[in-house]
Formats: C-alpha cells, sequence, structure tokens
C-alpha cells in the first residue's frame, strides 16, 4: 500500500502546471490602506518589467501589457472594495511545456486578496550567508524557497527571521529591506545582488517630506554594534522594528515611535 500510495503522488504531480514544479511565477505582493495602494504603479512596472524579460522576451509594451491583464481599471476597482487587505499578482505560464518565447493568452494573472493585519512586536534576525550572487537577476520570482529555508534555519535557532550577508557585508532580510539609523539620517544596504522593494520607496517618501535622507551604502557586519533602529521594510507590514540581530539587542523605544509617525502618515494607526 505504501508503494501505491508514493506512485500515486508521483504521477499527480506531473500534471501539475510549471508554476508548480519548476516555481516559474512572478509576482508582486501589496497593502490596500482604505482602499488605496501606495505606489501602485510601481508594483505594476515592476511585473510587467520582470514578464517582459523572462516570459515575453522584451517584446511587450507596458500599454500593452496593462489593456490585456488590468482593463477597465479591474484591479482597482478590487482594491477599492476590499481595503485594508493584501493583495498578491502572481503571473504564470499555463503551458506544460516550455516555451521561452510567450504569448499574452499563455501567461495567466491570478490576484489573491486577504484581511491581514500588522505585526506589533519586534523581530528578532540571525545571520545568514545569502545564497544570491551579484549576478543574480532582480526579479520577484515565484520560487521563495532559499529565502524560506533561510528563515526555517533562524526560526530553528530561536530567531524570527534571517538576515542575509555576503561574507562581511549585509545585504537584505530574506523577506524585507533592512534599514539603519546612522546619525541623522538613515541608511539601507547597496549590493548587486539586493531586490529593492517597493516598501523601501514609500519609507524613503515618508523620509523626504520630514527633511530626512536615506543612503544607500555598503553596510559590514561589524557596524551592527554601533548602527541604531534597525527596521525591516516591505509592501505589506511596511516598518516592523527589529530588537536583535545574532547577538546584539537593540532599544525599540524610538523605533515604536517612528513606526508610528510613518503608519499615520499612511492613514493606519
Amino acid at each position: 500500500m505504501l508503494f501505491l500510495f508514493l506512485y500515486q503522488c508521483y504521477i499527480g504531480s506531473m500534471h501539475a502546471s510549471r508554476s508548480v514544479l519548476l516555481g516559474e511565477s512572478i509576482f508582486t505582493s501589496m497593502r490596500s490602506i482604505k482602499g488605496v495602494v501606495p505606489r501602485l504603479e510601481d508594483h505594476l512596472l515592476r511585473v510587467f518589467h520582470s514578464c517582459n524579460q523572462y516570459f515575453f522576451n522584451h517584446r511587450l509594451s507596458y500599454d500593452q501589457f496593462i489593456k490585456f491583464y488590468f482593463s477597465h481599471g479591474r484591479l482597482e476597482k478590487l482594491i477599492q472594495a476590499y481595503p485594508d487587505h493584501y493583495f498578491r499578482l502572481t503571473f504564470f505560464s499555463n503551458s506544460k511545456t516550455p516555451l521561452f518565447k510567450y504569448g499574452l493568452s499563455d501567461i495567466d494573472l491570478n490576484i489573491q486578496y486577504k484581511k491581514v493585519g500588522l505585526s506589533l512586536g519586534a523581530k528578532s534576525l540571525m545571520s545568514s550567508e545569502s545564497p544570491f550572487s551579484q549576478n543574480y537577476h532582480p526579479i520577484k520570482s515565484g520560487s521563495y524557497f532559499q529565502h524560506m529555508l533561510a528563515r526555517s534555519n533562524a526560526i530553528d535557532q530561536g530567531y524570527e527571521e534571517a538576515l542575509f550577508c555576503d561574507g562581511k557585508r549585509i545585504t537584505e532580510a530574506a523577506t524585507s529591506n533592512i534599514v539603519f539609523k546612522m546619525g541623522d539620517h538613515f541608511i539601507t544596504p547597496a549590493h548587486p545582488s539586493i531586490l529593492k522593494g517597493i516598501g523601501l520607496k514609500i519609507f524613503k517618501d515618508f523620509l523626504e517630506k520630514r527633511g530626512m535622507d536615506l543612503v544607500e551604502r555598503e553596510v559590514y557586519k561589524k557596524e551592527l554594534r554601533s548602527l541604531k533602529q534597525p527596521f525591516l521594510v516591505n509592501s505589506v507590514q511596511l516598518l516592523t522594528a527589529i530588537d536583535r540581530i545574532d547577538n546584539f539587542h537593540y532599544d525599540i523605544s524610538e523605533s515604536s515611535l517612528l513606526r508610528t509617525q510613518f503608519l499615520e502618515s499612511l492613514g493606519l494607526k
């Protein structure tokens, strides 16, 4: 019976789509705030450029992409109908064989949404060697296996998230960008492998309105002792304080105040 069960599972799995078998999908995720997604067009541009590179061999215009998948304000109407929800747009091939030069009808769009709250507590991070090299293509692909594996390893060690490092340099967290306070400005790591999140752009907008800077530069692990106010930044949870990285502990009192101001600027409390 055991052999039969395994055989049936194997046969069934071969009918799955290429997005399931190979992780061949492209996505973006976002939060609707009172029926509006901050920097929505950046999300659409992100998936357009990624799809155009991987699926369409740079043959598609942005107008063609929007007209085919999001005509008549389809997405905006859905976002307005479900305020304060998480949205994920996933593009994937409906073909069973690799085409590598797809047409629009070969690529499906799946829109998922659900009610989502904000993380209230601070996170602890464990540093981990990044699985991505400087030649990594910064495409938001559906295959998050390496990210989830790093997070799982961190959880096994008593932490809540993984912090990727390239040797002595810090790059990003497994599913977020990271920001630190240094003096009177904020810094975020600069590295070729980093996928710059839209949440980071939203946070930069917030800082600029208050006359503060977000500086991109190389950040080294040896600086963890002197850096202040570390945050995780993404477009769903927005801003999450960090109270520990490896053996370094951080006071989150100032972080909590800044987070409150940031959320209020977006219409959240």
